[in-house]
């Protein structure tokens, strides 16, 4: 691809070039430039990114779902803020983009149509082809999806959300961030927990490892991975 080949070169300022794969196209990270299959997008276009002291680059990997490109990207030099850009998947023209005052935020989350960005202490909801805020939460971490619920940490705590409404369903004392949510149960850094309820299940226990939640409940291992 000639973008890939002109954008992600050695020596272009970036240590490496993260690859994203989504139904069969790449989707990299470069200096300064996003790329898709047949396309690159410079992030100078950006409004935010354009007056001549503002550089943008993006940041971490790409999320790729339902046709719309996420990357974070951050407004250089010193860092002067961020950002959450969305593309066009398969053209790569520009749909929406929005802006925050943080910087080196954790990459958003996609699911059912919405886009999970935290920024600036909270945790906010954005329709995925639109941009339009539906929600913020304050406290909230990068959350796991399930269904109706989304999981998340809330300072040192696992906590549940509705992610229709944005509002805290329960919360697990010390339950830390989860990592993975199947069959009725969040596994999180201090557990595995009902997922409807927040209780913490006896006997059952998890280990996260090369990107797999290993859960066991004393008779047998189950292995979760990320969803494709």
């Amino acid at each position: 691809m000639s973008q890939r080949d002109l954008y992600c070169t050695p020596g272009d300022g970036y240590a490496f070039c993260p690859l994203t794969v989504y139904n069969g196209g790449l989707y990299l990270t470069a200096w300064q430039y996003v790329n898709g299959p047949d396309w690159g997008f410079e992030l100078g276009l950006i409004p935010e990114c354009l007056p001549s002291d503002v550089y943008c680059a993006p940041d971490r990997l790409a999320s790729v779902h339902n046709g719309i490109a996420l990357w974070n990207y951050n407004k250089l030099w010193p860092c002067m803020g961020s950002g959450l850009l969305a593309l066009n998947a398969a053209a790569g023209s520009f749909a929406w983009n929005t802006d925050f005052s943080d910087c080196d935020r954790p990459e958003p989350v996609a699911a059912n149509g919405v886009v999970y960005a935290v920024g600036d202490g909270y945790l906010y909801a954005f329709v995925e082809r639109t941009g339009q805020q539906l929600w913020r939460l304050p406290g909230v971490g990068k959350p796991v999806i399930m269904g109706t619920l989304g999981y998340a940490a809330c300072g040192q705590d696992l906590c549940a959300f509705n992610t229709l409404v944005g509002k805290v369903k329960w919360t697990a004392a010390s339950g830390g961030a989860p990592v993975a949510a199947a069959n009725g149960v969040v596994y999180a850094n201090g557990g595995a927990y009902d997922a409807k309820t927040g209780l913490r299940r006896a006997g059952v226990s998890g280990i996260v490892a090369n990107g797999m939640v290993y859960a066991s409940d004393g008779w047998s291992i189950t292995a979760y991975g990320p969803r494709r």
